[in-house]
């Protein structure tokens, strides 16, 4: 009877294990829920996946856009318009068509056959032919597909496959453009780094010609030294190591000079270093733009 009557004069102790029981019960809830939801959206996305790979295995089974499919995959990773050409004569293989087609690229264009061989005069002509706006062009037995930067000119009398190949060449033309885009931009970002390398290359003649006039080189000098290198190799968007090979030298010759360590000849050991580096840079870009 006390024990009772004890319990019954504790009425907080019993109110916290109710809403401690009814909390736990929310919250056992609230994760089955979650569990059950994220179960449900894992479900989800596989069925997106399986569905997904259906879709892309029924476009496949369909010969004309299988081709398509498998000549952007082959041609996504690739940077030379040589090597897209190939994958598209490899495209073409299955059409059993006489061709002939051109590749335009920023300031040349690329001819290729179907048999390897193009005369002069099938040269002239189609180069001229593509020059016209009209998207179809029909003359003698012949028939030229014109797009700004892939054309085929070909013998074929099945509409159904013009059809097909008129799709083909709507994407082999969608490839190359990004690709010229994509190698313009290149070309743009190698001049501007060209002309940053060779400014910075007469900035260290530059601060010789002081260092070995005047014999007077400040901590400011060097400072402004270093930032002007580091901002221009950084903007020349370069590897870690190309960027490291040439700060390493200024950070070394800016440390000597705050510990007063610093001698006219180091000044000049390091500021010589610096510019060996960025000939070889120089070198490097310029035989890089030669080879391409």
């Amino acid at each position: 009877m006390l024990h009772l009557l004890k319990q019954s004069n504790n009425p907080t102790s019993s109110g916290d294990f109710a809403r401690s029981n009814i909390n736990n019960k929310k919250h056992a809830s609230s994760t089955s829920k979650v569990s059950e939801l994220e179960k449900k959206n894992a479900e989800l996305e596989e069925s997106n996946r399986e569905l997904s790979n259906l879709l892309m295995d029924q476009m496949r089974s369909n010969s004309s856009l299988g081709n398509i499919i498998s000549l952007f995959e082959k041609s996504s990773h690739e940077s030379q318009p040589l090597k897209v050409s190939a994958h598209i004569q490899e495209a073409l293989a299955c059409y059993d068509a006489e061709y002939c087609f051109l590749v335009n690229w920023p300031e040349q264009h690329y001819l290729f056959s179907h048999d390897g061989f193009i005369t002069d005069l099938q040269a002239k002509i189609i180069t001229h032919l593509t020059l016209q706006k009209d998207r179809i062009i029909r003359f003698n037995n012949k028939t030229l597909i014109n797009y700004p930067y892939f054309a085929i000119c070909l013998t074929l009398s099945d509409d159904n496959k013009l059809d097909d190949l008129t799709r083909l060449s709507q994407v082999c033309d969608y490839i190359i453009e990004n690709l010229a885009k994509s190698s313009r931009e290149k070309v743009a970002k190698r001049r501007l780094s060209q002309k940053a390398l060779s400014d910075t290359i007469a900035l260290l003649d530059n601060i010789m010609d002081i260092e070995n006039t005047c014999n007077n080189c400040t901590m400011d000098c060097f400072s402004d030294f270093r930032w002007t290198i580091q901002s221009t190799i950084i903007g020349m968007d370069l590897a870690p190591e190309d960027e490291n090979r040439i700060t390493h030298v200024l950070e070394q010759l800016l440390e000597q000079f705050e510990q007063r360590q610093v001698s006219t000849r180091t000044i000049d050991k390091y500021l010589r270093r610096a510019k060996c580096n960025l000939l070889q840079l120089d070198s490097e870009d310029k035989l890089g733009k030669s080879s391409s």
